[in-house]
C-alpha cells in the first residue's frame, strides 16, 4: 500500500519572522563585541614570543583581562547563537511547511529542511534548496520551477558556508593549540568569522522579511481565491 503524504496546515510566518529578526540583531551585536575582544586578544598575545607555550587551563602573565573579556563575549555569543539559531530553524520549518500547502513536488520536506543541516556534505546545498523552493513558491505556486534563484539567497548561503568553515577551522585549531602562534591564528580566524557574521545576519534579516512578506501575501491570496 502506498504511503500517504502528510497533510500540512499553513501558518502565517510574520510573527515568528519578527522574533527571528530581533534575535539576529542581537546576534550582530554579540558578534561586534566578540570581534573587539578577538582583536584585543590578538594584540595581547602579540607581546609574547611566537613559541611561548600556552594551555587552555592556564593564563599567561598579563592576559587576565583579555582572557576574561574573551570568555564573557564568548558566553554572550553562545546565547545569541543558540536562540537565534533555534528560531531561524523554526522559521525555516514554517516557511517550507507553508510551501507544501501551496505547491507540490518540492525537493525538500519540512522536517528535512532542518535535518539536512546536520548531515555532512548534504548540508552544503540541501537547506539552500529548501529555502530556494519556498521563495519560488511564494511568488508563483503554479510555476515555481521556472523561477530563478535570486542573488539575495545566493549571498546568504555563500556567507553562511564561509562563516561556518571559519568557525569549524578555528574550533579545530583551538583543540590543538600549544603555543602563542597557534593562539594568534585562532584569534585571527575568530575575528574574521565574527566580522563575517555581521553581513551574514543582515542578509538573512532581509531574506526573512522578504520571504515572510511574500508568503503571507500568497497565503492570503489563496485563502480568498
Amino acid at each position: 500500500m502506498a504511503k500517504s503524504k502528510k497533510a500540512y496546515v499553513a501558518r502565517d510566518p510574520s510573527a515568528l519572522g519578527r522574533m527571528v529578526v530581533v534575535w539576529l540583531y542581537l546576534r550582530i551585536a554579540s558578534s561586534a563585541v566578540s570581534l573587539f575582544t578577538d582583536l584585543f586578544q590578538f594584540q595581547a598575545l602579540s607581546r609574547f614570543p611566537a613559541d611561548t607555550p600556552v594551555s587552555m587551563t592556564e593564563t599567561l602573565p598579563g592576559m587576565e583581562t583579555a582572557d576574561l573579556a574573551t570568555g564573557l563575549s564568548s558566553l554572550l555569543l553562545l546565547v545569541t547563537l543558540l536562540v537565534s539559531g533555534f528560531l531561524t530553524l523554526k522559521w525555516i520549518y514554517r516557511v517550507t511547511m507553508n510551501s507544501q500547502t501551496l505547491a507540490s513536488d518540492l525537493r525538500v520536506s519540512p522536517p528535512w529542511s532542518i535535518g539536512w543541516f546536520f548531515v555532512p556534505f548534504a548540508n552544503l546545498y540541501k537547506p539552500f534548496q529548501a529555502i530556494s523552493d519556498a521563495w519560488a513558491v511564494s511568488l508563483s505556486p503554479e510555476s515555481w520551477r521556472a523561477r530563478d534563484t535570486p542573488s539575495l539567497l545566493r549571498w546568504w548561503w555563500g556567507l553562511w558556508l564561509v562563516a561556518s568553515f571559519l568557525d569549524n577551522a578555528s574550533f579545530r585549531l583551538q583543540l590543538r593549540t600549544h603555543q602563542v602562534s597557534d593562539a594568534m591564528i585562532s584569534a585571527g580566524l575568530d575575528a574574521v568569522s565574527d566580522a563575517l557574521w555581521i553581513p551574514l545576519c543582515l542578509v538573512l534579516i532581509r531574506v526573512v522579511r522578504r520571504l515572510g512578506a511574500q508568503q503571507a501575501e500568497m497565503l492570503r491570496t489563496t485563502a480568498f481565491s
